[in-house]
């Protein structure tokens, strides 16, 4: 898997016309290495190196493995024994000598207070290609779809197991509790995000989390969870009921469905990640819940829970094969309840593989 990610950056590195590039933000440093809480990473056409805090070497060495020559840096000089980097100066002083003297360097945040003197100790020019590498993160490669369904499987055990339970009289928080418990239990190392469980009128909000809400009869409950494997991410929604829904929850749970459906169906390497936003808007209109879709339909999954390509309305990006992302149309009534279905999908060189299917999917 990191040949293919080093082929991408290095060919960043020569497409921007400079000599190498310095990785400070921690999803992009997990995206190349499978660790995420280095210092920096530096890449150039021959060389990977990771500077990492002293006190997490071993397991950065554990974790990275011989992909890249590991560094440990302490802010302090320690009574320890090894080739360690001591102190702020020493450490820009090592990486600066790194850097070919007078030359561009690629960089993912302008902001990095230590990027910004090693660059000025090598006389070097900044090239700031962070959305460069939001768009290479994008393209999934299959070792990296591997990761992304184990992070679902695991996510889609938690959702069987609720889907057993009786909820009513459970508390929302209860539920929540649950879930984290079962993301972990499950294989996860973390979870992807703080989970929602929005029953009745919660679920009208589209970012509750939990609360002490205790589920009734005969309304639904939005659930929003997702695992994190590996660092690579999850981001399941489903919708449940306790019991029969009528009138406009029910109209607005078929509407939701249908807007999924025909989403998908459109889903293809060169759509528009707009136009499919715009298809699900059209099915939930013609249901007359224009007002209730208050969101973007999607965005892409990987290492992070969003990041590109997001499909809304105000979206330049172009769907790509190896793309993964989410189709999750809503409609949220006000006092009442909220509907939504999230599926995660990853766009093939022929249209769309729904990656989370379940007897919840609707697809």
């Amino acid at each position: 898997m990191l040949r293919g990610k080093l082929n991408a950056l290095r060919g960043l590195i020569r497409d921007k016309e400079a000599s190498a590039l310095i990785l400070t933000n921690p999803r992009n440093m997990g995206y190349l290495l499978g660790y995420e809480d280095g210092i920096l990473a530096y890449l150039d056409d021959s060389t990977v190196k990771v500077v990492v805090p002293l006190l997490d070497y071993v397991r950065a060495m554990e974790l990275i493995g011989g992909d890249a020559e590991v560094l440990a840096y302490s802010g302090y000089k320690l009574p320890v024994e090894g080739n360690f980097i001591f102190g702020s100066d020493e450490l820009t002083r090592l990486v600066s000598s790194w850097v070919r003297q007078g030359s561009g360097v690629v960089i993912d945040d302008p902001n990095n207070q230590l990027v910004g003197k090693v660059l000025n100790a090598a006389n070097a020019k900044p090239i700031n290609a962070s959305g460069d590498i939001q768009g290479i993160r994008s393209v999934k490669l299959p070792e990296e779809l591997e990761l992304i369904k184990g992070a679902i499987d695991i996510t889609l055990k938690v959702l069987d197991e609720l889907y057993g339970m009786r909820l009513v009289g459970i508390r929302e928080r209860d539920v929540a509790a649950y879930i984290y418990q079962g993301l972990i239990r499950h294989g996860g190392d973390e979870l992807a995000f703080n989970p929602i469980v929005g029953s009745g009128p919660n679920g009208a909000k589209p970012h509750h989390t939990h609360s002490d809400r205790i589920i009734g009869e005969g309304e639904t409950v939005v659930i929003d969870i997702g695992a994190r494997y590996r660092l690579y991410c999850a981001d399941v929604t489903r919708t449940l009921t306790t019991g029969g829904i009528e009138g406009k929850l029910k109209d607005a749970y078929e509407a939701v469905v249908e807007a999924s459906r025909s989403a998908i169906r459109a889903i293809k390497p060169g759509v528009k990640a707009s136009d499919v936003d715009a298809e699900a808007r059209r099915v939930i209109n013609e249901y007359g819940f224009s007002w209730g879709f208050i969101h973007s339909l999607g965005h892409g999954v990987g290492v992070e829970v969003h990041e590109k390509p997001l499909l809304g309305p105000g979206s330049s990006d172009v769907l790509r094969a190896g793309n993964v992302v989410t189709i999750e149309p809503g409609i949220y009534i006000k006092g009442v309840g909220g509907i939504r279905v999230e599926n995660m999908v990853l766009v093939t060189e022929g249209g769309a593989e729904v990656l989370t299917r379940d007897k919840y999917a609707y697809v």
